[in-house]
């Protein structure tokens, strides 16, 4: 089994599709790096960053 996790901002509120869409993004980063242990810190916050960055161009 495999599982994506993200994290809530309640100051920065996002859609629940959002999230998911977040939370899968992280799950295929880590799982292309061939990693069986919690995703490091640098592809997290590239992760994030992907994220964040569709979620603005999404809205615009």
């Amino acid at each position: 089994m495999s599982a994506g996790s993200t994290e809530f901002d309640p100051d920065e509120p996002v859609s629940l599709e959002e999230l998911i869409s977040g939370a899968d993004r992280i799950m295929y980063t880590q799982k292309q790096s061939r990693q069986k242990r919690p995703i490091k810190e640098e592809v997290r916050k590239q992760a994030e960053l992907d994220f964040a960055y569709g979620s603005q161009k999404a809205a615009s």
